[in-house]
């Protein structure tokens, strides 16, 4: 008897915590940003809820990724993540950040996530003669590198 009453109680906690959670959709993956170096090319962006029936939309720069019809190619995969490539050529002549917020709808509502931004990053090239210069240093100490 006992064991049937502590096995009840920890039903009735069980559902009434799920009951105080109500119905509403939280995020437990949101996307990170992230500063993508163009040889990479590509990168993932994850975003995920606490609900099996989710379904995921993504915004670019505030617009819906579908019709902001970017420079580079993505694919939108059912789970929530969100891949990006052929950055690199998208690289080449932009140089802002890309702003991305996962959209996340079910039959209780829709929630938008934190703006992630991806940052290209790139190195100009510079003379070949400043490369050329040796620095001596011993571990542990400080270097002074000079441009």
């Amino acid at each position: 008897m006992a064991k049937s009453v502590l096995v009840s109680l920890t039903l009735l906690a069980w559902i009434m915590s799920f009951l105080q959670q109500g119905d509403s959709l939280q995020f437990t993956k949101q996307p990170q940003s992230v500063v993508l170096w163009p040889l990479v090319g590509g990168t993932t962006l994850d975003c995920r809820t606490d609900s099996s029936f989710t379904t995921y939309t993504w915004l670019y720069n505030d617009v819906t990724l579908d019709r902001a019809v970017p420079e580079f190619k993505y694919r939108n995969h059912v789970n929530g993540s969100l891949k990006l490539f052929g950055v690199k050529e998208y690289a080449n002549y932009r140089t802002d950040l890309l702003r991305f917020q996962c959209v996340a709808s079910d039959d209780y509502g829709t929630i938008i996530s934190n703006t992630a931004t991806v940052s290209l990053a790139y190195l100009d090239s510079y003379p070949a003669a400043a490369r050329e210069r040796q620095v001596y240093g011993i571990p542990g100490n400080t270097a002074l590198l000079s441009c």
